[in-house]
């Protein structure tokens, strides 16, 4: 029999199992494998590398070419007057390399120290001239009177390959946007900051109102909302363009989510709701998160109104920001969850947000009900694609408890009213559909007029 010496498990020390989780700085991690396996894709770079962890991918090795172009233009904004400014710029990242070696949740020990400041200085530089180009485009409607320099520059832009296959901007962009493939913000802060000149900046205000500019363009339902001072101080929180995106999405209001200390449960599909008096809403603008529940307070006393049809004033309101789906929406919301999943795992917002809308989709026709809502547009798939993407973002995601704790509670308060209740299983059973419905007329009719016939009968026979 085997001693008690025999049976212990030697745990390694935290240090050697995962080293970079225990710094403070780390905030760009590898996806989590529970995570990864529902969707590779989803978190693998298509077109480039950014950052230490998929540098060298063979796939990936030709845009290290654009990188080295994009280098020679920047290089050329600098011209005699940013020499210097960029090479302080080199020797700041040189002076920072363990911080952001530290920034990365897998060790980095394969690169020289060399070799990993070259690596930061080319992707920082590539970010950064690809976002000026991006923001001289978006201004040319500002610009009138343009001198033949800047139009010369303008059209080598819109030649530029990156800007003018729409196929190969897309993936760019959805490539900027994955956990694994990041900077840290700071190292972007610093270029912008101290060796960007002041004529490319122009009225940016920031790196962090230049980023979004660029995102923009990707999809409207994640950047849509007018930057204001207050939301730009909360930008400057990002650790990078992930954590940027979910910043865009959190609501204006910082005590928006209270999370409480349970789960609320379960919650009925969006039809189900619909069919109990609920009236879906789209909101055009603000954060994605922001869901909103109005009820008017008459209801409590004369529920009955909320279930007549076409009379939305009467009806209680789940207000949702509109969301556009389009071919890089599961990824985004994916690396959003994993990012939340790793580095938020107590203001899972992101993560609150996919599971309120697993709730309400179940089927191929809750997505048809909020498609008709024009609470979701969608741009690519099918209705059935859209109901499975929310139905597998949520696997394998967990989380202590609901920033909509509070809506969950009072959409199924609603529905477990009697009258409310009542109402949805007479729709689903007798009014499901036009034929059903008018059969369901005709059956009452028939049984009225047969009950009026024997009343007739009966009062004549007297």
């Amino acid at each position: 029999m085997a001693s008690a010496k025999d049976r212990v498990i030697e745990i390694p020390h935290h240090e050697e199992l995962e080293p970079a989780l225990w710094w403070p700085e780390c905030c760009i991690y590898k996806v989590p494998e529970k995570l990864w396996k529902g969707n590779p894709e989803a978190y693998t770079p298509q077109l480039i590398s950014i950052g230490p962890l998929h540098h060298n991918r063979r796939k990936l090795k030709p845009m290290e070419k654009q990188k080295e172009l994009y280098n020679r233009y920047f290089q050329t904004r600098l011209c005699n007057t940013h020499q210097e400014a960029f090479t302080k710029y080199k020797n700041f990242i040189e002076s920072k390399e363990n911080e952001i070696r530290r920034c990365y949740s897998k060790k980095c020990q394969h690169f020289s120290k060399q070799k990993f400041v070259e690596m930061i200085l080319l992707d920082s530089v590539f970010i950064m001239e690809l976002f000026l180009r991006n923001q001289i485009i978006l201004d040319e409607k500002d610009h009138l009177n343009q001198t033949e320099q800047e139009k010369d520059l303008l059209n080598q832009i819109k030649n530029d390959l990156l800007f003018s296959k729409l196929w190969i901007q897309g993936d760019i962009i959805g490539d900027l946007l994955l956990l694994e493939n990041q900077l840290p913000m700071f190292v972007l802060v610093e270029l912008y900051n101290n060796a960007v000149p002041d004529f490319d900046k122009k009225m940016h205000v920031s790196f962090h109102k230049l980023a979004c500019n660029y995102f923009e363009t990707r999809n409207q339902s994640f950047h849509r909302d007018h930057i204001s001072e207050k939301r730009l101080q909360m930008y400057e929180k990002s650790k990078h363009f992930v954590d940027l995106i979910r910043y865009r999405c959190l609501p204006y209001n910082q005590d928006y989510f209270k999370q409480g200390e349970t789960n609320p449960g379960d919650l009925k599909t969006a039809r189900k709701l619909n069919e109990a008096g609920i009236t879906f809403e789209k909101i055009h603008h603000g954060p994605l998160l922001a869901v909103e529940f109005q009820k008017k307070k008459f209801l409590n006393m004369c529920p009955c109104l909320s279930t007549i049809p076409r009379m939305n004033i009467f009806k209680s309101r789940l207000r949702i920001p509109q969301l556009i789906v389009d071919d890089g929406t599961e990824n985004l919301l994916r690396n959003l969850v994993a990012l939340e999943q790793c580095h938020y795992p107590d203001e899972a917002y992101v993560c609150n947000y996919v599971v309120l809308m697993d709730y309400l989709i179940d089927t191929k026709e809750d997505v048809d009900f909020l498609v008709e809502m024009q609470v979701i547009v969608k741009k690519v798939g099918s209705n059935k694609e859209v109901a499975n993407m929310f139905n597998s973002l949520c696997k394998e995601v967990h989380i202590s408890s609901s920033g909509y704790e509070e809506i969950i509670e009072k959409l199924n308060g609603h529905y477990a009213m009697p009258w409310n209740h009542n109402m949805a299983k007479l729709k689903s059973v007798y009014f499901c559909d036009l034929w059903r419905g008018s059969a369901t007329v005709v059956g009452i009719a028939v049984f009225l007029f047969s009950l009026i016939d024997i009343v007739q009968s009966l009062m004549g026979q007297k």
